[in-house]
């Protein structure tokens, strides 16, 4: 699952909406998110879309991984 952090409003009307989730290797949720790490990639890719489920959409202007591991 993919939350969005509790200090945003649930329609993305944030100027900063942060979310959370977990990379995976069959590419479900952010797991092609790792492409971002290609210089290359990012370059032609600087813009991604959310889509809601009632079928509207919004651009992404900016993106910005983290990568947090347990120890």
């Amino acid at each position: 699952t993919i939350f969005l952090d509790s200090e945003n409003t649930s329609d993305f009307s944030d100027c900063y909406n942060l979310l959370f989730g977990h990379h995976m290797a069959n590419g479900a949720m952010f797991g092609d998110v790792v492409r971002f790490t290609d210089r290359t990639y990012f370059e032609k890719h600087q813009t991604g879309r959310l889509f809601y489920p009632d079928g509207r959409s919004v651009e992404i202007q900016r993106l910005i991984g983290r990568s947090l591991r347990s120890v």
